[in-house]
């Protein structure tokens, strides 16, 4: 038998600060790391974990000199985003503060209102897309629809108590094209492994005007549309009705971003899709091991 490969998992070690903070203010902070190495550990790896911190050139350091079969990034980058929409002032302060400490170049993209919805991709050469998820932010009222550090760590915020998904109000064509465009975009960044696609839903009416609407499924219909003109991105047409009357709507799904190392916590929207399509949590991750080792032939589970 085969001895299972040895495993460094790279992580943020400002996740062991927050956590600690957490603490003595009684709140839990699951640290997605420790559920990585304890995981894979029972699995009969050997696993150490790394805190990466701002010093880069140690890191490297540490990382040439080591001798595990695969290393695990769970690091993630810095984004632009200010606690306040069209906050000018906020997002130059974010700009100047991510310009300073990690001496680099900052990005910053045009805000895209509509549902909040993800797919896991999992694969190399003939990668497969997981069921679309959302995270249903239709009742978040006094706060941006979006999974920013409000709706991740405030456990008191409306974005933090809104419910993560599986919509059943999509049609079965659209979903189709959502994990198709999913596919394509992590085909085309020349990815491997896994990653998870972020993007918008949102529906066209005939005038090309967009609505964001509430899923059925949670039977939140209270809130008021969000209407505005916008060029569609990717679009699949759609018919409802009922005694031959048809009402033709479009439903328009941008990407945001391709997160080639997302968040692997147990409860994480990738995990969570991933054992809705029949993969366990330790299984995923021996998966992902897997599919790095098919890199390198030489080395087998």
């Amino acid at each position: 038998m085969n001895e299972k490969p040895s495993i460094t998992v790279l992580y943020d070690a400002a996740e062991d600060v927050e956590k600690a903070k957490a603490e003595e203010e009684g709140k839990p902070f699951p640290l997605a790391y420790a559920q990585v190495a304890d995981a894979l550990e029972k699995r009969g790896h050997k696993v150490k974990a790394i805190g990466v911190t701002k010093k880069i050139h140690s890191l490297v350091a540490l990382v040439e000199k080591d001798t595990s079969d695969v290393i695990v990034n769970l690091c993630e980058a810095i984004a632009c985003s200010p606690q306040h929409e069209h906050n000018v002032v906020g997002l130059l302060e974010r700009i100047s503060y991510i310009q300073h400490e990690f001496d680099g170049a900052a990005l910053v993209e045009e805000f895209i209102d509509g549902r909040e919805i993800y797919v896991g991709v999992l694969g190399n050469d003939r990668p497969e897309a997981f069921p679309v998820i959302e995270w249903d932010f239709s009742k978040v009222k006094d706060s941006l629809k979006i999974a920013g550090t409000e709706a991740k760590w405030d456990r008191d915020s409306e974005g933090y108590k809104a419910p993560v998904i599986f919509p059943e109000d999509i049609p079965e064509e659209v979903v189709q094209g959502i994990q198709s465009a999913a596919l394509t975009a992590y085909q085309a960044l020349k990815l491997s492994g896994y990653a998870r696609v972020d993007m918008r839903l949102r529906q066209r009416e005939p005038t090309g005007e967009v609505a964001v609407e509430s899923p059925s499924v949670n039977a939140k219909n209270d809130k008021k549309p969000n209407v505005k003109k916008t060029a569609s991105t990717k679009a699949a047409s759609v018919e409802h009705g009922n005694s031959g009357a048809t009402h033709s709507r479009e439903w328009d799904y941008p990407i945001i971003e391709v997160n080639p190392n997302c968040w692997l916590e147990k409860r994480s929207e990738f995990a969570s899709a991933a054992r809705k399509k029949g993969l366990s949590y330790p299984e995923l991750l021996e998966k992902i091991i897997e599919l790095a080792l098919d890199r390198r032939p030489h080395v087998a589970l």
